[in-house]
């Protein structure tokens, strides 16, 4: 499952890395530190995927629902996002995500989105996801059990980019 991991890693990095070219060769600075920021989160899951290789290798990941903080990330998504209310919460709102920025690019009309705001909303739709996961873990950890606060506010975040994009 960790493979899997690197491979997405390094596949958002190649996307990120072409993107940070084209906003370097367009002289976009506002894509240039969009990339950047994304370079260093894609770096951070790196070490943690890495760290959790490390953890697991050493033995000290005999009871996963002990200490979550000390996990691999395979195990945390297998063993608590997938099975947690909140974390699917926060699966399903990523996957509607990534569909509307798909069809954002596709037919924006159908979203009745101006032209002027389609390229927002389709980065907005394609980052959310991972700014999503990253709150997901601020919202429920460290301890991650499950209350109706934290259910409702996985729902408004995962509400988020609709709010920005039609405000």
């Amino acid at each position: 499952m960790r493979i899997l991991g690197f491979i997405g890693i390094f596949l958002l990095f190649v996307f990120v890395m072409i993107g940070l070219l084209i906003s370097l060769h367009e002289a976009n600075w506002k894509g240039v530190a969009i990339a950047a920021i994304m370079i260093a989160f894609l770096v951070f899951c790196t070490r943690v995927l890495w760290r959790g290789r490390r953890l697991e290798r050493e033995g000290r990941t005999d009871n996963p629902a002990d200490d979550w903080g000390n996990r691999s990330v395979s195990s945390f998504l297998a063993n608590q996002v997938a099975k947690s209310p909140e974390g699917r919460i926060l699966v399903a709102g990523s996957g509607v995500s990534l569909l509307l920025a798909i069809l954002t690019y596709v037919s924006p009309a159908t979203l009745a989105l101006r032209d002027a705001r389609v390229g927002g909303a389709i980065a907005l739709y394609m980052v959310w996801p991972l700014l999503a996961f990253l709150l997901y873990m601020q919202i429920c950890g460290p301890d991650y059990r499950s209350s109706m606060y934290k259910r409702i506010a996985m729902l408004l975040l995962m509400c988020g980019p609709l709010y920005i994009i039609y405000k």
